[in-house]
């Protein structure tokens, strides 16, 4: 057997030795407690972050839509423009947001304004261009209930109208339209307005037990549509086992490659170094070490 054969055998049948595989297996554990810890202490700086904004009790806006979303669940909202809106009924019970002025009719109007005229109960209408981004969201029912908690009747129904969304609330009063009225899509708002009125007419008056429209609750304040449910308190978080298990997996993914990288590089580099050193020389090198 040549020099270079037994040169390569040695290569070939060499394994890492002890200390090479001793470096392996710390370089491995060293990753895998490294991601763990990393995985833990991220936890934590994002549970002090969330704690810290809880604290401050600034509201938290990501933009404009989610804003409008949560104020929807916020009790202490800006009553200014339902008292306005309130205000105005002790004028004229009949309200009409400027952006919707072009969908009314006057004949329409007239017929409303004739028709609660008549009833013992009042009837309020609004007319409201209620969309997604306002402070409810859209949700028209939410719109009626905040407008009657302004009105100081004792017993009263509010009508809200919008582009299809229509809506009531009652205080003092159950007076609901158990059928919604056939209406056509090419009726002008008012008409719409028009026929819930009428609706709203025919619908039977009766007492609530304790005061307030079922829109409402014991101590009157306005029922909110789409209760949110209130997020836990960051202060009990903890770090769970499904997190630590995963900053293992990251660790045994990554120190395993490095290991097995490590050890499959240098055996590399071994195995060339005596290549190199097994190679016959050339005729040079020859020539110059005769000299």
């Amino acid at each position: 057997m040549s020099q270079r054969s037994a040169a390569r055998k040695k290569v070939a049948d060499g394994g890492p030795g002890p200390l090479r595989l001793g470096i392996a297996t710390l370089l491995f554990l060293a990753v895998v407690v490294g991601a763990t810890a990393l995985s833990h202490s991220l936890f934590d700086d994002a549970r002090d972050t969330r704690i810290a904004e809880a604290d401050s009790g600034q509201p938290r806006v990501d933009s404009v839509y989610s804003d409008r979303i949560e104020s929807q669940y916020d009790s202490d909202y800006d009553r200014s423009r339902y008292q306005e809106i309130a205000h105005a009924f002790e004028k004229d019970p009949v309200w009409v947001d400027d952006y919707l002025a072009f969908e009314m009719r006057d004949e329409d109007l007239d017929d409303i304004h004739e028709a609660i005229e008549k009833t013992r109960t009042p009837i309020y209408v609004a007319f409201l261009a209620a969309t997604e981004l306002d402070d409810t969201d859209g949700q028209a029912e939410l719109l009626a209930n905040r407008i009657i908690a302004e009105v100081p009747d004792d017993e009263a129904t509010v009508l809200v109208i919008g582009d299809n969304r229509e809506a009531v609330a009652n205080k003092g009063i159950s007076r609901e339209i158990v059928d919604r009225p056939d209406t056509l899509d090419d009726d002008h708002l008012s008409q719409v307005g028009l026929t819930y009125v009428r609706a709203l007419l025919s619908a039977p008056i009766e007492e609530e037990n304790f005061g307030y429209g079922a829109s409402f609750d014991r101590s009157g304040n306005a029922i909110v549509v789409n209760e949110k449910d209130d997020e836990a308190d960051p202060r009990a978080l903890r770090y769970s086992v499904g997190g630590a298990v995963g900053g293992a997996v990251i660790g045994l993914l990554i120190g395993g490659g490095l290991a097995v990288g490590g050890i499959s590089g240098y055996r590399f580099w071994r195995r060339r170094q005596l290549t190199l050193q097994s190679e016959p020389q050339t005729q040079e090198q020859t020539q110059d070490q005769r000299k």
